[in-house]
């Protein structure tokens, strides 16, 4: 009958009814039944008990063009046929049906997605005879499909149409069903036959209910996935968004060239009371009404040039000799900077040196820190001396101490800076030249509590001399202890 399919009784009394109306029947037949109530397993066996018919057993998927129906039947139902598949049904099967011996049924699953188009072709096709016979049609479709088109068929093509119902199945055979497929399964379950009826009652009636059950009977429940927590979702948006920001940030910030800053200026000013040992160095016109006169010496690092502005000479024009040139390219040496020649000076201008005009405006130079060079003692005009100076360099040390403080007093790269710096030492005091790298280094006194050594700097700053440096004796062993260069 059914070949090896399982049907139950009231499958296997419909599949009767099918047979029949597709061997006698002038009909479409269209059965209608719910999903999982086994209208693929009948259409299926219905196929195999019609084995005098030329058949064409299509499954109709969604969203399937009518050309691609129309070609899917013909190729079943014609051997080696030639037609267009934009052709109807009708046409098409006209051409050929005076060739064909046996009877045509045409089988064809889930109809509720075929056009409309071929729904019309189909109920005309059962107007047409072949071999003697009409052509018959065996259809599915869902019950809520059925009850859509129905109403919208003419009277006359209406009666072309026979629905069948397939009706749910009883609760014994729900049961049978249910026994047999576990029998076949060759499983045990440990769950009481009343608890299986009391389940059935409560299904519609399908096989694939009864499927399920028994899939839940012998698996188990299906372990359920967690659904995704929103909260995470966002959260890890927000860091990816996040980082992907900080990226684009960081990558257009390192290809953005810098703005270009102003160079800044050194500017020294020496508006304090000059030493008078250095007003004595000086050239009659160079020396200020007062010893506080204003003379601002601006040193641009990066242009490499002096800036000088001398607010405290009257004189528009006044030459400068030769001494006092070579006198102030001592001071310079002594501050780290370059001069050039130094022509007339002009009260009512400001240039830059290196230029090479002859007649250019005043250019001159005041060291930032007032200090008198070694060899500025041999300038024409120059003065012995301090004697301070002299005391100090007799006390001269060529040990350094390992206990105590010091002051450090200067650092210098030349040697001839040397003696300036000691000018402002107390008479008699316990000097210290070291050497360090490329510096010249003055210490000052042994003390051996740091009181002591800040008593002895605030005595060098009443004399005129800058801030001393407190520095303790074991931190500076690998000084290099040289002689004061003697006067």
């Amino acid at each position: 009958m059914a070949g090896e399919q399982l049907l139950l009784p009231s499958q296997e009394a419909l599949l009767y009814r099918l047979q029949h109306l597709a061997c006698y029947g002038e009909q479409l037949v269209l059965l209608t039944g719910a999903a999982g109530a086994g209208k693929t397993t009948l259409i299926t066996a219905l196929a195999n008990e019609l084995e005098d018919y030329n058949l064409a057993l299509v499954a109709c998927p969604q969203h399937a063009s009518a050309a691609e129906i129309r070609r899917k039947i013909i190729m079943q139902l014609l051997p080696d046929p030639l037609f267009d598949d934009e052709t109807p049904l009708v046409d098409t099967l006209l051409r050929f049906v005076p060739q064909l011996q046996k009877p045509l049924h045409i089988l064809l699953d889930d109809a509720d997605n075929l056009p409309l188009t071929l729904w019309a072709e189909c109920l005309l096709l059962t107007q047409l005879q072949c071999a003697g016979m009409a052509v018959t049609l065996t259809l599915t479709a869902s019950p809520e499909f059925t009850k859509q088109l129905l109403p919208q068929l003419p009277q006359q093509q209406r009666q072309w149409l026979l629905p069948v119902n397939l009706e749910p199945l009883s609760l014994a055979e729900r049961e049978g069903l249910y026994q047999t497929l576990l029998a076949r399964s060759q499983q045990q379950t440990f769950t009481p036959r009343s608890i299986v009826i009391k389940q059935l009652e409560q299904q519609r009636g399908t096989p694939a209910e009864v499927l399920q059950l028994l899939q839940l009977a012998l698996q188990g429940e299906p372990k359920a996935v967690p659904p995704k927590s929103w909260h995470r979702i966002v959260l890890v948006a927000l860091i990816v968004v996040s980082m992907l920001a900080a990226a684009i940030w960081y990558t257009d910030k390192i290809t953005t060239p810098l703005p270009k800053q102003q160079v800044a200026s050194l500017v020294v000013s020496n508006q304090i009371s000059l030493s008078p040992n250095l007003l004595d160095w000086l050239s009659p016109a160079w020396r200020p009404s007062s010893k506080t006169a204003a003379v601002a010496v601006t040193i641009p690092w990066r242009e490499r040039h002096i800036e000088v502005t001398a607010k405290a000479i009257k004189t528009a024009e006044t030459v400068v000799a030769a001494e006092d040139s070579e006198l102030l390219r001592d001071a310079a040496a002594t501050a780290d900077v370059t001069t050039s020649d130094l022509p007339v000076v002009n009260n009512a201008q400001t240039t830059e040196l290196g230029e090479s005009s002859a007649s250019a405006p005043v250019k001159t130079v005041a060291a930032p820190r007032p200090t008198v060079t070694a060899d500025a003692e041999n300038t024409a005009g120059s003065k012995p001396r301090n004697t301070a100076v002299t005391k100090a360099a007799t006390n001269a040390k060529t040990t350094l101490p390992k206990d105590g403080y010091t002051l450090q007093i200067a650092s210098v790269k030349q040697l001839q800076s040397v003696p300036g710096q000691l000018s402002v030492l107390p008479e008699d005091s316990q000097v210290w030249l070291c050497r360090n790298g490329p510096w010249w280094v003055i210490f000052n006194g042994h003390f051996s509590s740091r009181q002591q050594a800040l008593k002895a700097a605030k005595i060098i700053q009443q004399r005129g001399g800058a801030e001393p440096w407190i520095r303790p004796w074991k931190t500076l062993q690998n000084y290099q202890p040289q002689p004061l260069p003697q006067p």
